[in-house]
């Protein structure tokens, strides 16, 4: 799993402007009843989407190769759980989740990679 830590300081500036898109998530909550099921945020960095899906009643497990987003979503989103972890090695057992999202992480994927077209978690 490549790690993301060298890019730590980056991606917590970036986080800290960033906010969540309401039409992307709009279109989530009217196309799928979230609540109640099980969703890996997979990249989920600071946990801007995965809070959003546990207000709205979703079970939800953050995966993320930054241990400083890591660090920062667990103190900030508590009820939330966040592990280490990447898109093609996830940390989970397969037929794990009801929903997977990916947000703003396939730029991150490189599909040669073994795994990255495993099928599984959900």
């Amino acid at each position: 799993m490549e790690d993301f830590s060298f890019h730590d300081t980056q991606y917590q500036k970036m986080y800290s402007e960033r906010s969540v898109d309401p039409d992307w998530l709009t279109n989530v909550f009217r196309t799928l009843d979230v609540k109640s099921k099980t969703i890996v945020d997979v990249g989920s960095g600071g946990g801007l989407y995965a809070r959003e899906m546990s207000n709205h009643g979703a079970h939800v497990i953050g995966v993320d190769s930054s241990k400083a987003l890591l660090k920062t979503a667990r103190q900030d989103i508590p009820e939330v759980k966040f592990l280490y972890g990447s898109a093609t090695q996830l940390p989970l057992e397969d037929n794990f989740a009801d929903v997977v999202i990916m947000r703003a992480l396939t730029h991150h994927i490189d599909p040669l990679e073994p795994g990255s077209q495993k099928p599984g978690v959900c």
